[in-house]
């Protein structure tokens, strides 16, 4: 049964972080080691396809970004070498010279939920924010020089959590933001670069993301605070719930739904990272076939999901990295640090290059 205007069952989304800073040493041997990683903090990159790390956080002398507790990391899809950071405490960053040094961007607030670069213009961004306890959404028109407000939640206590566009008419953006104090939350869209807004989805429960299909836009999927994994197949005018326990047939999967990655090449093929494994649907979300991982990963919460270029899956699950190879195997890189892994991106011209976010700190 499709549901128009989904009401999602109600939850909260509680994420607690504190800071620390630290750095990394070089690995060695055949399994990817750290050996100076326990405070590993903001990003780091790999040139050879996540077997080595090299930290990446100069901002200057007397700065540095392994001290943020990363949220997000954006590559320029024209150009590379430009890369963005967004944190919790530390604001927004850019390099253009591939994480070799950042420098910090004129935005009005330290506080980073999502950036999403326009492709059809490189130098358009868009970046959801949290100030004076309200969530919002900036633009940009000239790389993060200088921002416009063009979206602000009503009331305190809220978030825009997430945003997608539309690749085939870039002008079309979605948001999603956490519940107030009311117990509501919205799905909301522009179709004019954030000028104006309809109100797509009312919900009773937080939304932590938005994918939307590239090939066929149509085609959208929502994570949701309630544990749930949710699809709607008509540019989000309704919306049908895809979680279900994996039967003893397969088809299903197990877990809460925690993160997505819709693969950019192929409409319908999409990753999700549960709280119990890796899984993939070549058929919309309708069948899911869980991944040959090595099985001391099952069971443990997926943090992190990339697809590179020539669709090498690298994902994170607690204290370690996994890259798959050719022949069906994994490198394992061991980040031993006291973080977690926020985001991994790949470079969008070049397999092995790839860039690493750190957030969590256990407790």
């Amino acid at each position: 049964m499709s549901v128009r205007r989904s009401a999602f069952k109600n939850s909260f989304v509680v994420i607690s972080v504190m800071l620390l800073s630290g750095c990394i040493g070089p690995f060695a041997g055949g399994r990817a080691n750290v050996d100076s990683g326990e405070n590993l903090g903001g990003v780091v990159r790999s040139d050879d396809a996540g077997i080595t790390l090299v930290e990446k956080n100069i901002i200057n002398e007397a700065s540095s970004l392994a001290v943020a507790a990363v949220t997000h990391i954006e590559i320029d899809p024209v150009n590379p070498d430009v890369v963005y950071a967004g944190s919790i405490a530390h604001g927004m960053l850019k390099s253009e010279d591939r994480g070799e040094s950042w420098v910090p961007l004129p935005f009005i607030s330290q506080f980073i939920d999502d950036i999403v670069i326009d492709p059809a213009n490189t130098q358009t961004l868009y970046v959801s924010t949290v100030w004076e306890n309200r969530g919002r959404v900036y633009r940009s028109f000239d790389a993060g020089q200088t921002w416009e407000e063009i979206y602000i939640e009503p009331v305190s206590g809220t978030r825009v959590t997430t945003m997608a566009l539309d690749y085939n008419d870039t002008q079309r953006i979605f948001i999603g933001t956490t519940t107030n104090a009311s117990g509501v939350s919205t799905i909301a869209y522009s179709e004019n670069g954030g000028l104006t807004w309809r109100d797509l989805a009312k919900n009773s429960v937080s939304i932590k993301e938005i994918h939307i299909d590239r090939l066929e836009p149509n085609n959208m999927y929502v994570t949701a605070s309630d544990r749930k994994l949710y699809r709607s197949q008509d540019n989000g005018v309704t919306w049908n719930p895809l979680t279900y326990e994996r039967g003893e047939e397969g088809g299903g999967f197990q877990g809460e739904p925690i993160l997505l990655f819709l693969d950019p090449k192929k409409s319908g093929r999409i990753y999700l990272g549960t709280s119990y494994s890796l899984y993939q649907t070549d058929t919309y979300g309708d069948r899911w076939e869980e991944l040959d991982i090595i099985s001391s990963a099952r069971g443990i919460p997926i943090s992190a999901i990339s697809l590179s270029s020539e669709s090498q899956l690298v994902f994170a699950s607690e204290k370690a990295i996994y890259a798959s190879q050719l022949d069906g195997s994994w490198v394992i890189t061991d980040i031993e640090s006291r973080r977690r892994v926020s985001k991994i991106v790949h470079d969008p011209f070049k397999r092995d290059i790839l860039y690493i976010g750190y957030r969590y700190i256990e407790q």
